[in-house]
């Protein structure tokens, strides 16, 4: 891979981690945050699905969009409530989740380091949640963010039905249009206010629509063709250390020692129950799902 492409996946991967901080900056209800993230970003996903001709799987959407919509909401409650680094390191488990469940919902086999990671990363877990609270940390903002976590889960295994037979950008612009009904739905029934907000919030909510949603999903799907998922899912797994970095120069949110303990075996369980040797052909499509929608 050139250094251009070196440079890309760089931009992608600063671009998926400043979503926490962003996220801190938009000071407005979670479903109102995830709804301007959609207003923002999805004319432009859409129509370069409809440039392309790609064919948008509604039905299979609507059930994608639905967890899609209950990740991004517990994920922006997760941030709101505790630190970055808690937040988001917790929620890039949803991996870890989906390969062990492959097994039983999808028959595939599930190998002996795979079960290691999940010990390595259940340790790693529990040392984040155990972590004294103080300051932004909160054993409730942690529980949201292993709920998004695990409904990112009930996405990819719907999703990854429905890609073998949609393109990247008509299937993603169909499901974020349904999870943009849901949550639209959902502040309607709550009542959330969408307007009056400041203009840092306003601020915040376009640079999460640019950055995280457009060049960092953007920047995956480019980087797809020419590196493979397996490899580049283990980058991924750098997120949540430029959320931290972030955190620590914006918001003075220095993680404890315990913690930083908790996050490498964690991410280093993760690395270990995700990645494969050679990724054959089916393993390739469950790396590939992994990395289409993250925070």
């Amino acid at each position: 891979m050139n250094a251009q492409r070196y440079l890309v996946l760089a931009m992608t991967l600063l671009s998926m981690g400043i979503s926490a901080p962003t996220i801190r900056y938009a000071v407005a209800a979670p479903l109102a945050v995830g709804i301007w993230r959609l207003i923002f970003s999805w004319p432009l996903l859409a129509g370069v699905s409809l440039k392309q001709g790609e064919r948008w799987p509604l039905a299979q959407a609507a059930g994608a969009g639905f967890f899609l919509a209950l990740h991004w909401l517990c994920w922006v409650i997760a941030v709101q409530r505790t630190t970055i680094a808690n937040a988001s390191l917790l929620v890039s488990t949803g991996a870890l989740w989906s390969a062990l469940l492959s097994r039983p919902l999808l028959g595939e086999t599930i190998s002996v380091r795979h079960w290691v990671g999940l010990g390595l990363a259940l340790l790693g877990i529990t040392l984040v949640l155990l972590a004294r609270p103080g300051g932004n940390h909160s054993v409730a903002g942690d529980l949201f963010a292993l709920a998004g976590a695990f409904a990112w889960v009930g996405y990819a295994f719907v999703g990854r039905r429905a890609r073998q037979h949609a393109g990247f950008w008509g299937y993603t612009a169909a499901v974020y249009g349904a999870t943009g009904v849901f949550m639209g739905g959902a502040a309607f029934l709550c009542r959330t206010p969408l307007i009056g907000y400041s203009p840092t919030t306003w601020m915040a909510l376009v640079v999460l629509a640019l950055f995280p949603t457009l060049l960092g999903h953007g920047g995956i799907n480019y980087l797809l063709g020419y590196m493979g998922p397996a490899r580049l899912a283990l980058w991924v797994l750098s997120e949540p250390v430029f959320a931290t970095i972030y955190a620590v120069w914006l918001f003075g949110e220095v993680p404890t020692l315990q913690i930083i303990i908790g996050g490498v075996a964690t991410l280093g369980g993760i690395s270990l129950g995700t990645s494969t040797k050679l990724a054959g052909k089916d393993e390739q499509g469950k790396d590939e799902q992994a990395l289409e929608v993250r925070d």
